[in-house]
């Protein structure tokens, strides 16, 4: 049972309302978005992409750990059959799950690391952002030494500005990150991190270690991030995990935030030994928004 002094999630049906609900049932619908070019590693200009739900890279940033993201079509598939990163599979209870693939075998990668990410907005902020809510995704993890999924919040860029307009408060939710060590003597182990990235200079403001009983890669399990004014909750199967207070960064400022969800390789980890092809089953993304103008508090 997690400590009486975790801030328990809400009740979702009489507080909150549904208002970003991806379970996969009409396919993906993603576009090249960032934009990272991969002949030279750098960001490119690029026309807005309302068109779509889901963008491949992270708005401003380069990629990061040791295996670049793909966008759609860039490869000729995931050496399976699939189509690579992302494709939408049926799972064992008959329902579609978005499978992200990490792998050196994508067809026309030439034997490289490749990885997948799905962001909800562009450089010209077309898509999902929210400022308050509770955001979760059901996820099977996969399971080796150097796997680096993640589910986790950032700042978009400001609603007027051109791409790449970079709001004057900026952070990082990451909530969880799920490192490849495998098992511990205290269980799977499970990183919530919120990092202040503008104004400069950059500050880590939390790292917190949890730790699970169960084996993440074989089950489905939820994880969520709870954003309320004053405290930011992360829970695993809606069970409070972690909890920290909300940074003026956020609350004082317009922006909101965006989602982005990942299967990244290394993260300061071995990878000699990575399974190839690893994967993450994904069931679904949700978002739920509050119905108040009053936020929930939290009173120790």
């Amino acid at each position: 049972m997690p400590p009486s002094y975790l801030f328990p999630l809400p009740n979702l049906e009489t507080d909150y309302q549904l208002a970003f609900n991806e379970d996969w049932s009409a396919g993906l619908s993603i576009v090249a978005g960032g934009v990272y070019d991969p002949t030279d590693g750098s960001f490119i200009s690029a026309v807005p992409t309302p068109e779509a739900r889901w963008k491949s890279h992270q708005v401003g940033y380069d990629d990061f750990g040791e295996a670049p993201f793909a966008d759609p079509d860039q490869y000729s598939g995931d050496g399976e059959g699939n189509a690579f990163p992302h494709h939408v599979r049926t799972s064992d209870s008959g329902e579609p799950v978005l499978r992200t693939t990490l792998t050196t075998n994508a067809v026309g990668a030439s034997g490289a690391w490749k990885g997948g990410l799905l962001s909800s907005v562009d450089g010209y902020r077309n898509g999902y952002t929210a400022k308050y809510g509770y955001w979760e995704c059901k996820a099977k993890m996969p399971y080796g030494e150097g796997i680096w999924p993640a589910f986790w919040l950032v700042t978009a860029p400001k609603i007027d500005e051109a791409f790449y307009g970079m709001p004057d408060g900026k952070i990082e939710i990451d909530g969880p990150e799920y490192y490849g060590q495998g098992d511990t003597t205290d269980g799977f182990e499970f990183k919530w991190v919120i990092h202040k990235w503008l104004p400069e200079p950059h500050v880590e403001l939390q790292n917190v270690s949890t730790f699970v009983p169960f084996s993440p890669h074989t089950d489905y399990h939820t994880y969520g991030i709870l954003v309320t004014p004053d405290l930011i909750v992360g829970y695993i199967d809606r069970q409070p995990i972690a909890q920290f207070p909300t940074p003026s960064e956020h609350t004082d400022s317009p922006s909101e935030l965006a989602i982005m969800y990942d299967l990244a390789l290394g993260g300061g980890y071995p990878t000699e030994d990575t399974p190839d092809p690893s994967y993450i089953d994904c069931a679904y993304i949700k978002v739920w928004t509050p119905k108040f103008v009053d936020q929930p508090t939290f009173t120790p």
